[in-house]
C-alpha cells in the first residue's frame, strides 16, 4: 500500500494537463549495481520491451523514476538516482521515441521497496521504475495476454483512481554554463639574449568568464576570457624606459575551443579538446643599444589538449586540463619561432544548488619563444602567468 502511495503521489507531482479516469501503469523495473548508472545488457532487454508498448500506445506518457539504497549522502543519491533514470531516457530516445513523452525523476533513497538491511535488499533499491501511464482497462488487458506484441513479458500492473489535472514538472538537461571568475595572478617575465631583462609582480584581483554549451550528448564548445592587469616599475626591471617610470598592460588570455568526451561514466569523464587561442603579453623591445620601449605582443595558436573531470564525493568534482598549444602568429617582431606554448588548469567544483556551482581553480600559462625585433637584435623570452581564481558557475 505504502509503496502505491508513493507511485500515486510521484505521479501526481509529474504529470500535467491529463485528467484519467483510470490510469494504469505498465511497469518495468532495472537495478544497478553500487554506485553504477549505466545500464547492462538485461537492462537493455527490459528497455527494448517497454519500447514496443510504448510504440503500440504512442498517446501514454513515461515516468521514469530513479532510486538508490540507503548508502552514501542525500545529495549524492539524488544525482546518482537522477543518472540512473537518464540513462534509461537516453536509451528510449536512441530508439527514436519523443522526448515530450518522457517525464524523469530521481528520488535518491527516499522511496526504497524493501529495508536497506541486507545486502540483497539494497541491489532491489538500486532501481529505475518505468512506467508507461494512461492504459486503458482493455489496453491492458491486451498486454498481459501478448494480443499486441509476443514478445512482451507480463509485468505487475497498479490502477490508479483518481480524477484531477495533474502537473508536469519535466527535467530539462542543463546544455549551458557561464562561469565568472575573481581571484590574484602573479607574472614573471625573462628576456635573455641581445635584451636581459627580469620581471615578476603579484596582482591582487583579476577577473575571468568562461561559458560553454553542449553539441550533443558527446560534442560540447566553450570560450573563455581572463583579464590579467600588470603593472611594471622601472626600477623592477633594471633598466630605463623611454618617456615613462611605470608601464601597465594586461596578460588577457581568451579563446574559443570544441572538444568530444571519449568516456564518461557517473564518476568520470575524460574528452579531448581543440580550438584557438590569443594571449596578449607585456614584452620590452629594444630599437638601438641605449632605446628600450615597452610592447604588447598578441601570440595566436592553435590549441590541442585533454580533460579529465572526476567525481570525489557526492557534491564535489575534480577538473584538470591541459593543452599545448601550437603558434601560428606573433605581432609587433619580425619573426619568432616556437617553441614551448601551454596552459594547465587545476580545479575543483562543489554543487551549492541542482544549478549552481562553486569553483576554486588554479592556471598556469607558460611560454617560450625566440623573437628577431631587428637584424643583430634577438633574445629568447619566457612567460610564465599564473592565476588562482574563485568562482560561481551556473547552469542553464
Amino acid at each position: 500500500m505504502f509503496s502505491k502511495l508513493l507511485l500515486l503521489l510521484a505521479a501526481s507531482t509529474l504529470f500535467a494537463s491529463t485528467s484519467i479516469a483510470a490510469s494504469v501503469d505498465f511497469r518495468l523495473s532495472i537495478n544497478f549495481k553500487t554506485n553504477e548508472a549505466l545500464i547492462d545488457k538485461d537492462g537493455e532487454e527490459v528497455v527494448r520491451r517497454l519500447y514496443i508498448v510504448s510504440q503500440e500506445y504512442p498517446e501514454t506518457k513515461i515516468l521514469i523514476s530513479g532510486h538508490t539504497d540507503s548508502i552514501g549522502t542525500d545529495e549524492f543519491n539524488e544525482l546518482l538516482s537522477f543518472r540512473r533514470a537518464e540513462s534509461v531516457e537516453a536509451s528510449l530516445l536512441g530508439k527514436g521515441i519523443n522526448r515530450e513523452r518522457l517525464v524523469v525523476k530521481g528520488f535518491g533513497e527516499t522511496a526504497p521497496l524493501v529495508p536497506n538491511d541486507t545486502a540483497e535488499n539494497r541491489f532491489k533499491n538500486r532501481r529505475v521504475v518505468a512506467s508507461v501511464v494512461g492504459l486503458t482497462d482493455e489496453e491492458k488487458e491486451m498486454i498481459l495476454a501478448g494480443k499486441n506484441r509476443k514478445s512482451i513479458i507480463k509485468e505487475s500492473v497498479v490502477v490508479s483512481d483518481f480524477k484531477k489535472t495533474i502537473k508536469v514538472i519535466r527535467k530539462k538537461p542543463r546544455r549551458a554554463y557561464i562561469t565568472g571568475f575573481l581571484g590574484p595572478h602573479w607574472s614573471t617575465v625573462f628576456y635573455g639574449g641581445s635584451i636581459d631583462y627580469e620581471h615578476s609582480e603579484l596582482t591582487p584581483l583579476s577577473f575571468g568568464v568562461d561559458v560553454g554549451y553542449k553539441l550533443t550528448k558527446n560534442w560540447f564548445v566553450d570560450g573563455y576570457f581572463y583579464y590579467l592587469p600588470t603593472t611594471v616599475k622601472e626600477g623592477d626591471s633594471g633598466i630605463d624606459f623611454i618617456g615613462t617610470d611605470i608601464v601597465d598592460y594586461e596578460n588577457n588570455i581568451y579563446g574559443l575551443r570544441i572538444g568530444k568526451y571519449l568516456k564518461k561514466t557517473n564518476r568520470y569523464r575524460f574528452s579531448v579538446i581543440g580550438g584557438v587561442s590569443s594571449h596578449i603579453l607585456g614584452a620590452i623591445k629594444r630599437r638601438t643599444a641605449t632605446d628600450y620601449s615597452f610592447s604588447k605582443f598578441q601570440h595566436i595558436g592553435i590549441t590541442m589538449g585533454i580533460r579529465h573531470e572526476q567525481r570525489i564525493t557526492g557534491t564535489w568534482v575534480f577538473d584538470s586540463d591541459l593543452a599545448y598549444l601550437f603558434p601560428v602568429s606573433v605581432d609587433n617582431v619580425e619573426s619568432f619561432s616556437g617553441k614551448v606554448w601551454w596552459r594547465g588548469i587545476l580545479g575543483v567544483k562543489k554543487r551549492l544548488t541542482k544549478r549552481l556551482r562553486l569553483g576554486i581553480e588554479y592556471q598556469a600559462i607558460y611560454h617560450e619563444s625566440e623573437f628577431v625585433f631587428a637584424p643583430g637584435i634577438t633574445s629568447t623570452p619566457e612567460f610564465l602567468i599564473q592565476t588562482l581564481m574563485f568562482g560561481l558557475k551556473y547552469n542553464f
